[in-house]
């Protein structure tokens, strides 16, 4: 009977031992990652100077998006919703990002005013999406141009 309980409690221990010794569960990641927006630095290009979220109509704007998994895919999907509450707004943006499958990460000046011709003032929602997924969000506004007075 002794030698029963004993035979018992050491497969017992065997079992607590070994339950614990299995792998942890990894962490799960989000479904969507942030999008950061800012200006490059002018004395050296793709060197985000400062991250923001508020621009004039004549600023060029960057995009800097990061996304740990890798993208696995030829092309990203960058999509830029105007806020609709207004009568006149802008009707949405959408294009087609080539990117290699192996990045995890975009970042360039997705639009300048030059060239694009300026946005209007307001706020904006940017989505950024690997097929038809979601998986960056992220946002930024658009001010009135600030006049100044010259003095003589």
């Amino acid at each position: 009977m002794k030698h029963r309980l004993w035979f018992m409690l050491i497969i017992l221990s065997f079992v607590l031992v070994t339950a614990g010794c299995g792998k942890s569960p990894k962490p799960a990641q989000p479904d969507t990652y942030p999008i950061t927006f800012g200006v490059y630095s002018a004395d050296q290009k793709n060197e985000l100077k400062e991250k923001r979220t508020v621009f004039t109509p004549d600023e060029s704007i960057v995009l800097d998006f990061s996304y740990p998994p890798k993208f696995g895919v030829k092309q990203l999907t960058i999509q830029i919703q105007p806020n609709q509450s207004k009568t006149n707004s802008p009707k949405a943006l959408e294009w087609k990002e080539i990117v290699k499958p192996n990045w995890n990460g975009l970042q360039y000046e997705f639009h300048i005013p030059e060239e694009d011709g300026r946005l209007a003032p307001g706020k904006y929602k940017v989505r950024i999406l690997k097929k038809k997924k979601v998986i960056g969000k992220g946002g930024f506004r658009i001010e009135k141009a600030k006049h100044t007075q010259k003095t003589s």
